[in-house]
């Protein structure tokens, strides 16, 4: 039962967070490896993601197997249009929180990486976990998870727009 607790704590203390270098530059490219990113540590607004954005860049990244390609940029695209946007933020803010009462073995690293940009505010990074625990993070404590039918739908969303 606290796998997946404990697999959130390992990702979340390497890879999960605010954004990573270059993220205020708001440059739309997709570095071609994961980047290793800021741990979030405080608790935020209610919201994952500002309805605000003006665009979303989706950054695929492989899992860890085969080592040759572990982690490396599969796929990306730009979204600017309102229409396949809001739904996307919509969906990311209806996720539930991470309870440690869940157990998703399988979790092979892959995941995407979402760069919201706004008009006037920062870019606002949030990591969607592919596989396992489906942990969902962003600027902001509390985590979040996919494990649940709203999520697997996000999650079928995003894979059909990064093949």
């Amino acid at each position: 039962m606290r796998v997946c607790l404990l697999l959130v704590c390992a990702v979340a203390a390497s890879v999960l967070s605010l954004g990573y270098a270059g993220a205020s530059s708001g440059a739309a490219s997709c570095p071609p490896r994961e980047p290793h990113l800021l741990v979030p540590t405080s608790k935020g607004p209610r919201l994952l993601v500002r309805p605000s954005a003006a665009s979303v860049l989706l950054c695929r990244y492989r899992g860890l197997n085969p080592q040759a390609t572990a982690l490396r940029l599969r796929s990306s695209r730009l979204i600017s249009e309102r229409a396949e946007l809001a739904p996307i933020v919509t969906a990311l803010n209806g996720l539930p929180t991470a309870t440690s009462g869940f157990h998703r073995p399988m979790d092979d690293g892959s995941a995407i990486l979402l760069r919201f940009f706004y008009a006037h505010a920062a870019v606002t990074a949030v990591r969607v976990g592919l596989t396992g625990c489906r942990t969902v993070t962003g600027p902001y404590l509390p985590l979040r998870t996919a494990v649940s039918p709203a999520g697997a739908r996000l999650i079928s969303k995003l894979e059909r727009l990064l093949p």
